[in-house]
């Protein structure tokens, strides 16, 4: 069985890498992306990363930049006011920089000026 995840969207929020608090003081970063389900509609998508893949993403990504992901899903449940609770979330293990295309223009076009 495989459990992976490749997600394109843009970034929800705004991005805060945090340090928890356990021996090794790994860094985390908890974020969302908006995924296009149709024209008009978006599915929001939560992600953890963590380490150098959190430092990365909070340094070339920000609020509103389109980003791809790599993931794994999973789950974590919890208990809140006596009820337990589910989030299900992608684990980040790797991401990418989308070709995005310049606004107002719909369609991929070649610049005539690359020399390859």
């Amino acid at each position: 069985m495989t459990n992976l995840v490749v997600l394109q969207g843009r970034i929800t929020g705004e991005l805060e890498v945090k340090v928890m608090n356990n021996q090794k003081q790994t860094k985390y970063l908890n974020f969302s992306i908006a995924v296009p389900k149709t024209k008009d509609e978006a599915i929001f998508v939560n992600l953890k990363a963590y380490g150098e893949t959190a430092e990365n993403i909070s340094k070339y990504f920000s609020k509103g930049k389109g980003i791809i992901i790599n993931g794994k899903l999973d789950v974590s449940t919890y208990e809140k006011d006596g009820a337990k609770n589910t989030f299900t979330y992608v684990n980040v293990t790797a991401f990418d920089f989308p070709l995005e295309t310049p606004k107002g223009n719909k369609e991929n076009t070649q610049n005539e000026n690359v020399p390859f």
